[in-house]
């Protein structure tokens, strides 16, 4: 994990342009603390790694080195169903119920 953070890490700031000082002041840490996570020296905690997905537009996943992938999956659409199927919904469920009746 450590070795494909600190690779990431230094790919999207350089990326984006940025020197490990700017992008450091970004995530309101200390230069050193960031160019010892590049470095691979240190492991930032959970709250930390999510910051920088965040900030880089990735997902966890992709950052720590579990999913090649850096993006969220796309889902499938479904469209909202329109206020007259959900009456009838409504309707068909009350008359298919039986209410806890014993007959």
């Amino acid at each position: 994990m450590v070795n494909q953070l600190h690779s990431r890490l230094r790919l999207l700031r350089t990326k984006l342009g940025l020197t490990q000082a700017q992008l450091a002041k970004i995530l309101l840490l200390p230069r050193v603390t960031y160019t010892h996570y590049e470095l691979g020296k240190r492991t930032p905690d959970l709250d930390t790694i999510i910051q920088m997905a965040r900030y880089f537009g990735v997902t966890v996943d992709y950052l720590v080195g579990n999913s090649d992938s850096s993006h969220l999956p796309v889902t499938e659409y479904y469209p909202e169903p329109s206020s007259d199927q959900l009456v009838k919904k409504v309707a068909d469920a009350g008359q298919n119920a039986d209410y806890g009746r014993s007959d």
